[in-house]
Order: C-alpha cells, then structure tokens, then sequence
C-alpha cells in the first residue's frame, strides 16, 4: 500500500480512536510514525510542546498536554480526573491531527516573537490567585529550550499561551462530545453561539478562541444520520455546524427533518437548505410555505431555480384555506432588504393576478398590494448582498471596504458632513459603535467609529471613536425618526441612510442629521466618506412640533421643564395626598409643596394640569397634561416666583 494513503489511514484512526488504558503502546507508536514526516517548509522548528496545569489539579482541572511538530501533527492529551464525593471520574483522552497551516504559521511566528523562548517576560511567579503553569518546552536545531510560566504572562509570552489555550480549548469541546453527553458541558449551546457570531448575527459574543469547526463534522454527521436517537439540541447544532461548514454530504438527512415533529428542527433544517443553496429541496419547501416561515425564506433565497414554483403559488390568490400565496408575498415584504437579487418580473405578474382572483378580492388583499407598491417604488438594486448589518455588527461578504459618515441638512442644502473611522478593506465582521448623537451642554455631540469584534490574546478589543461637537441653541432637542436597528439590512455601493434625526427648536424643525453607509468596490479610487450631491429623501415622518402651552399667562417652554428628581418627587407626595384627602382620609407622607388649583377638564377639552405652592420658598409649579397626535403628555414646570394664587389670578 502506497505510504501516503497509509498515513491517510492512520490519521483517521487517530482522531475517531476512543483510548483505554491498555491501547498505550499503539498511540506511542503512532506518534512516532508521525513525527517522521518532514517539517513543513518556512517552519523552523522540530517540536514545541506545552503542559498546562490548573490550579489545585486533579480535583480543580485535568491536565493537558499538547505537542505540535514541525510537520503539523498535533497531539492533545488530557488527564484523568478522579473521582471525588459528588464530582465523577473524568477518563483521560488522547488524539492526534493534522493542525492546519495558517495556525502553524501562526505559531511560527509566535516563537521567532519570543526569540525561540529566550525574550524576558516568563520569568516570575504569578501576580493572581490560582495561576495556571504553562511549562513550554521547543526543539529547534537539535537543541531543546524548557520554560515555566506561572499564570499570565505579557507579551511575547502572552499571545504565545493564548494560541496553546485556544488548541486546548478546541480538543477539550472534542472530548466532551466523545465521552459525555454534549448537554452536561453546554458544548451545543456554546458552538450554536460561536456559529451565529462568525456569521455576523448581533448580540452574540464572538468567539474566544480560534477553532476548526471541522473537527467537530464526524461527529455530526453521526448524530443527522441517527437522528432519533438524538436530543434536538444536538440535531439543531449538527446541522448548523454542517451548513456554516458548507458541507452537503448530509443534504438529504437534512432534507428529511424539514417535516419532523419538532418545530425549532423543521425550522432549522428549512433554513439550511436555503443557506446551502439546494435547488433540489424546491418541491419540499414548497410544501411547507403554510407551515414553515423558514421554508418560506430560503424558497426565496435559492433564486431563479425557484421563481416558477413561487409564482404558481402566489398567482393562485389567497383561499379561505390556503394562505399560502400571502404568506409568500409577505414574506418578500418582511426581507425586502435582504433578497439578494431583484424580484422576478414573473412574481410581480403572478402578485397582479392574485388580485384579479374573485376569492383574493373577496378575501384579503393588504399584503399583495403592499408588496406591488414596493416592487414599483422601491426596487431591489441588483449586485446581490455585498455587506449586510444586523443591528451593530457588519458582515462582508467580499474584501470590501465599509465606509460610513454623516451630514446635516438645512432647507433641502447640506450644510455639515463628517466621515466616521472605517476598519481596514477586506475586514470581514467588525461592529459599528453605535451611532446615537446627543445634545451636552449646547452642543450636538456626534460619536462614531467601529471596534473589532475580537481583541488579541484574550484582550477586549478597543474601539476607534471619532467625536465632532456642532454649537447648538439652548432649548434645541434632538428627535429620531428612523433607525436602521429594527432588522437586518443590505448595504449597496451607494449611500444607504441608516439613521435619520431632527434638532428642534421652539417645536420647529431646523436642521436634519442623516448617518449613511456604503461600501466600496477593491479597484474604486474613492476610499473615503464623501456626502452624496443632493441629500436622500427623509425615511421617517417629520416629527410634530410641540404645542405652544400657555396657563394664564405664563409660558411653559423647554427651558422651564423640571429636571431635579428631588423636586419631582416631591409633586408625587403633594399630588398624592391631595387625592387622599379628597377622599377623607389622612396622608401618612409629608411634602414641601401643597396642590393649590387643579384644571377642570372643562376650562380646556385637551388639558389638564395642577398647580403646587411651596410657601416657603414663595415659588410654585404646574403640572400641564396635553394631548398631542393622539397621545398623552405629562410635563411639569418651574419654578415661578409669587403667589400662584395672585400671579395666575387662581
């Protein structure tokens, strides 16, 4: 037999072997025929090996042990952790792989940054409480290097340490998969997390370490092949784990959960087939377009295969019981920023003669003209998805550069622009700091910038933040109306308006701040922010102006609205008591103020409001209540000098 494919052989065995004490021998062995592969070229070392022990070990933490060749063959072992009262005996572990060569490099370059393990900084005893030992021992050259580190060491060492964790971490997922159940370690939830973050889904924390997902396929394919046999949460994890993987040997194992019992698996496995792009699964999703908003989802995302099946089935109009031709239309509607291409000529038609069907006509029709009226007046732009934001984070789906900025507009002019730091070209996933300027002390205050979704060796990653201040008046307020946070979005190569405001003054709208975003292409000459020619066209609602309040004769503007807690508190007590004694009781509470005078609904139909004295300090306050766009407002002002009672003639 042909010495590779033996090695081929051999490597297999080694990472689907379940050791027991008595196979020592065999994987000495192995090792050895290992390391005998030549070093891989640019890699100047025979062998670097680590031993990490937790504090308190056995009882507190197994100890590892990796060894990585020259050639790439990496070793992970771990030790038995005995048993002890509750906890039970964790067996040792042991398997052998190919490590990948960019993290050999990686590691190369980490050893030449520590100058082979002879740079200061290892040296020392730990400056925490229950450190770690990290004992690294290299052969380079014939000659053999040992050091101790005793918990966390800085830089070079620090990185170095962070790359063996991240080794360790990786194999020690492996080990709980094979041995125990993957829900008494949290493993499913932890590789579900790490998979929707290096997707780019929001409020996900990106992954400590770096890991080959891969590893983890064999086992997978496993559990999909046995399905039955399975916890959903291992199912669910398997075939995310295989879809991010862009593995399709399991595509009809998949294929067949999409009508299990379960919701969250058919869910699960109707959206894998879009990701994967299976123009095979159309029938299948086909039929789970009344059951399933995923099958409905990734029926959309397979593109021109699928257009056929989607018209028939919109065309048909929405029956008294087949819902099925809006649901579809709606579902266009709810990801119109997502399609990756442009909507079909064929649905548009097939979504015009759903409204000529006499059932649709009678039945129900918002959801067909609602996406007419989008098709006609907001087209997709073709190109597909080049970038695309979920709340914060960004995901690239080229080496492009995200460029983003902000300008002002005053009567239909723009007046003030200001780009916003943008993460280098080719960055992959990164997040936007959150771009949510604020009025201090008389100025508008604009912070933007992005941070890296990751830090370097286990350090939070810093954020790099431009500032601009804009001198604004003293009654100005600032008023959102629209914000691109609600659902993800695409961003096309020219500006996207992803958040609009307002500065207000005396209820007037004088001025509108509009952050954009786009991304450009690695030959475009213009690599910065620039201001489009003419502004976009509002995406929200102008804001109402605030109506001018006056209580006899005294004006309650911006400047006279209450702000000390303290004072407000004090209203609550006054307010409250009245009520009780209106009703003949006593009040336990004391206040400062005392309600005075209290608006009858029929002085003014839209109004109400109370008057508090504070004798004193001969000051008093109002509390006006206003209904405005058919919404109640409470405001409370002052203080005013005088007497109320003479002041407002009472």
């Amino acid at each position: 037999m042909d010495r590779t494919l033996n090695l081929k052989v051999c490597l297999i065995i080694a990472v689907v072997w379940i050791p027991t004490e008595n196979r020592t021998d065999a994987r000495e062995t192995l090792a050895h025929e290992h390391g005998q592969q030549p070093r891989v070229e640019g890699i100047d070392f025979e062998a670097v090996s680590i031993d990490i022990e937790p504090f308190g070990k056995p009882m507190m933490g197994q100890v590892e042990h990796i060894r990585i060749a020259g050639s790439g063959v990496c070793e992970y072992r771990i030790e038995e952790r005995p048993a002890s009262g509750a906890q039970k005996r964790l067996p040792p572990f042991r398997q052998v792989y190919m490590l990948d060569l960019p993290r050999l490099r990686q590691l190369q370059k980490l050893l030449e940054e520590t100058d082979w393990l002879t740079a200061t900084g290892a040296e020392g005893r730990a400056r925490h409480t229950h450190p770690t030992t990290y004992t690294i021992t290299l052969v380079r050259k014939g000659a053999e290097r040992t050091i101790r580190c005793h918990g966390r060491k800085p830089e070079p060492y620090k990185s170095l340490i962070w790359f063996f964790q991240g080794i360790a971490h990786q194999e020690n997922l492996l080990y709980k998969l094979r041995w125990f159940s993957s829900r008494d370690f949290d493993v499913c939830s932890e590789l579900q997390s790490n998979i929707k973050a290096l997707q780019g889904k929001s409020g996900r924390a990106y992954p400590v370490f770096d890991i080959d997902y891969s590893r983890y396929a064999p086992i997978f394919k496993d559990i999909l092949r046995e399905p039955y046999s399975n916890h959903k949460d291992e199912i669910i994890t398997a075939i995310k784990l295989l879809t991010f993987l862009e593995d399709k040997s399991e595509r009809d194992h998949i294929a067949g959960l999409v009508r299990d019992h379960d919701r969250s698996i058919r869910n699960t496995a109707a959206k894998a087939m879009g990701d994967l792009g299976d123009i095979e699964s159309i029938p299948v999703l086909a039929e789970l377009v009344d059951s399933s908003e995923q099958a409905r989802w990734s029926l959309i995302r397979l593109g021109q295969p699928a257009v056929p099946t989607i018209a028939k089935l919109i065309e048909r109009g929405t029956l008294p019981k087949d819902l099925r031709s809006e649901a579809l239309v709606r579902a266009y509607i709810e990801h119109w920023r997502e399609l990756p291409e442009p909507v079909d000529e064929r649905i548009v038609t097939a979504a015009r003669k759903a409204l000529t069907t006499e059932h649709t006509r009678a039945y129900r029709t918002e959801y067909h003209e609602r996406f007419l009226e989008l098709a006609e007046n907001e087209p997709v732009q073709p190109g597909g998805i080049l970038c695309q934001m979920d709340y914060l984070n960004v995901k690239c789906y080229r080496p492009l550069r995200f460029i983003h900025g902000w300008y002002t507009v005053v009567d239909s002019k723009i007046v003030e622009s200001g780009a916003c730091p943008s993460p280098d070209a080719g960055t992959e996933l990164f997040e936007t700091v959150k771009f949510k300027p604020a009025i201090e002390q008389g100025h508008l205050v604009i912070r933007s910038g992005w941070q890296p979704i990751r830090g370097v060796a286990g350090s939070k990653p810093e954020a790099v933040i431009d500032e601009k201040k804009i001198e604004v008046g003293d009654e100005t307020e600032l008023k959102v109306i629209y914000s691109y946070y609600r659902k993800p979005i695409r961003i096309p190569g020219n500006l996207r308006t992803l958040w609009e405001g307002y500065l207000i003054e005396k209820g007037i709208p004088v001025k509108r701040l509009v952050y954009a975003a786009r991304i450009a292409e690695p030959g475009e000459s213009a690599q910065a922010f620039a201001p489009p020619a003419a502004p976009a066209s509002p995406m929200g609602k102008l804001p109402p102006s605030r109506p001018r309040l006056v209580f006899r004769g005294v004006e309650l503007t911006k400047s006279s609205l209450i702000r000390d807690p303290a004072v407000l508190v004090d209203l609550s007590i006054a307010w409250k008591n009245d009520a009780i004694k209106k009703q003949g009781g006593t009040p336990r509470d004391t206040a400062k103020t005392t309600v005075v005078y209290e608006f009858e609904p029929k002085e003014d139909a839209s109004r109400h409001g109370v008057v508090f004295a504070d004798s004193a300090k001969k000051v008093f306050y109002i509390q006006i209540q206003f209904k405005q766009d058919g919404s109640r407002h409470i405001e409370f002002h002052g203080p005013f000098e005088g007497d109320p009672r003479e002041k407002l003639k009472l």
